[in-house]
């Protein structure tokens, strides 16, 4: 729950968009700076820019992606506030990591640790690819801006085009606490999943069967009752990301389509203004799909490790009937892995990863054809 204070509510405050803050006051607050920033981008005295080029539409639209994720990730902080408070408040009710001694109580706090690097890597490399996008008209060495559809008024005259850049940067850095906030949030919260997943394994294969049977299925009542609370707690988390998540995963294959697009359609290799624009841009897209596929097989697999604990332990030196079909009955629970589904339509695991890739040199190959 600190970690998660720290990097993700503690941003989400600034918009007033913290759940365990949630009052009227605050969600008037976070739907005002919503119609602000869409208010930003569809104000009356902005015009679109007539593309006429296939690689300027492109171009835009790589920022037009982020900007439609975050503005989805900032819509669904404000529409669900009472059921992330219930996945926020649910944490209290895991176990602290001492539950079981120093040695468990050791693993996890490293456990921790590496989730926190994690975290503060996924942070480093998205701020990065924000700033080289700040550079971009430096990059490209000529007067372009960021959003190139959305401007107060016409870029020819110098002190518009300032204003115009000027406008869109702070708009960008005010994006920014959403876009980062709610990715470290949903990597904490299924860290935190793990962590206690490892630690009910380890009451398993630690079981106490020396003593009577009614501490015995006592021992067995409080583990398949935290169990089952992991496992719900879990459920919720992929109901209330699933639309999110299918957001999220349409806006990378897009992003990845546009930016392989740009980097082959102006030559090959490609220059070193288009690389240093479009390079950080399109390791971010990539590392943003690696990064949730990676996480969501490793819960997958954690699930499913359960079964195992259970059969390490050592239940098999008992005569309790009751012990064996309690034992039996979480293994056959635990045998079924818990997917994190985006939209109930892609799984989160490498497969999807593969799939999306692939997909994304299909949809370059097109792109390719259609420009030649």
């Amino acid at each position: 729950m600190d970690l998660l204070k720290k990097y993700s509510l503690s941003s989400m405050r600034l918009r007033s968009l913290n759940a365990l803050e949630a009052s009227t006051a605050n969600r008037n607050k976070a739907i005002g700076w919503l119609v602000w920033d869409l208010t930003f981008l569809k104000s009356k005295q902005s015009y679109w820019v007539v593309v006429t080029d296939i690689i300027d539409a492109v171009d835009c639209i790589t920022v037009i992606i982020v900007v439609c994720q975050t503005l989805m990730k900032e819509l669904s902080l404000l529409i669900y506030q009472d059921k992330y408070a219930d996945i926020y408040n649910t944490l209290h009710k895991f176990w602290t990591y001492d539950k079981f001694g120093p040695v468990p109580e050791k693993k996890l706090t490293s456990i921790q640790r590496i989730i926190e690097k994690f975290v503060q890597c996924h942070m480093v490399v998205i701020i990065a690819c924000g700033l080289f996008y700040y550079f971009k008209a430096a990059l490209q060495r000529e007067k372009v801006l960021i959003m190139g559809w959305v401007t107060v008024c016409g870029i020819e005259n110098n002190l518009c085009y300032a204003i115009n850049y000027a406008g869109q940067v702070v708009f960008i850095v005010w994006l920014m606490p959403v876009f980062l906030s709610y990715d470290t949030m949903t990597l904490l919260l299924l860290g935190r999943v793990y962590c206690e997943l490892e630690q009910i394994k380890y009451g398993f294969v630690n079981l106490n069967v020396k003593c009577d049977e009614s501490e015995i299925i006592k021992q067995v009542s409080a583990l398949v009752q935290q169990h089952n609370l992991v496992l719900d707690f879990l459920e919720k988390i992929s109901a209330l990301l699933s639309s999110i998540l299918l957001c999220l995963f349409l806006t990378v294959l897009l992003s990845l389509c546009t930016s392989f697009f740009l980097l082959t359609a102006t030559g090959f290799p490609p220059s070193f203004s288009v690389l240093s624009r479009l390079g950080p841009y399109l390791a971010g897209s990539c590392g943003q799909n690696l990064l949730y596929c990676v996480v969501g097989q490793i819960i997958s697999d954690q699930t499913l490790s359960v079964a195992d604990a259970i059969y390490d332990s050592q239940w098999f030196t008992t005569n309790s009937f009751a012990l064996r079909k309690a034992v039996i009955l979480v293994m056959m629970r635990s045998q079924k892995s818990m997917q994190l589904a985006a939209g109930g339509i892609f799984n989160l695991n490498l497969e999807t990863f593969v799939a999306v890739t692939k997909a994304s040199a299909s949809a370059l190959a097109f792109l390719n054809t259609m420009y030649n």
